[in-house]
């Protein structure tokens, strides 16, 4: 009906990556060709202070979805904040090709790193709006990728253009 992807946050949906319901989603975008992007890392977003509704940080921990990217080898996911931690996730998926990244809450040096160990056709722009700055993302990016224009192209529109069927 339109929807270019799946995007999941395990800790705010409060609900795991392995649940029946959650893997029903990820069948229906994934067997439409379609990317399910899914947040990475077990962080708190709220203390109990200003806990609006139950969470989980454990469900986004990266070893449970570094295990789902495995348990879907023919769809396509992107495992968001990665690049901050490009060693750990390129160990972690190494043997799979459908597996990407995004530079949600990267530096400009956990960016270069993330190529240099994934390939630039693996990096996705992305921002974590509202938990993160636009303006730091972009200019992230762009320091990143100052003297590689093509890979910043990569990085900011032709990777994810080709997921989500815009490009070829």
């Amino acid at each position: 009906k339109g929807a270019r992807g799946l995007k999941l946050h395990p800790t705010l949906q409060n609900m795991p990556l392995d649940d029946p319901k959650t893997e029903a989603a990820v069948r229906v975008f994934g067997e439409a060709g379609l990317p399910i992007v899914t947040h990475t890392g077990a962080n708190p977003y709220y203390t109990k202070e200003k806990s609006y509704f139950p969470t989980n940080p454990m469900y986004s921990e990266a070893s449970k979805v570094f295990e789902f990217c495995h348990k879907f080898p023919d769809f396509n996911i992107i495992c968001a904040h990665c690049g901050g931690m490009p060693e750990q996730f390129y160990e972690a998926v190494k043997d799979l090709k459908n597996v990407y990244t995004d530079t949600t809450m990267c530096s400009a040096a956990a960016m270069r790193k993330a190529v240099e160990l994934l390939g630039p056709e693996k990096l996705l722009f992305g921002t974590d709006v509202p938990f993160g700055s636009f303006k730091y993302s972009i200019a992230e990016c762009e320091k990143a990728f100052a003297d590689e224009p093509e890979i910043a192209d990569m990085c900011f529109y032709k990777n994810i253009a080709r997921l989500i069927h815009l490009s070829e």
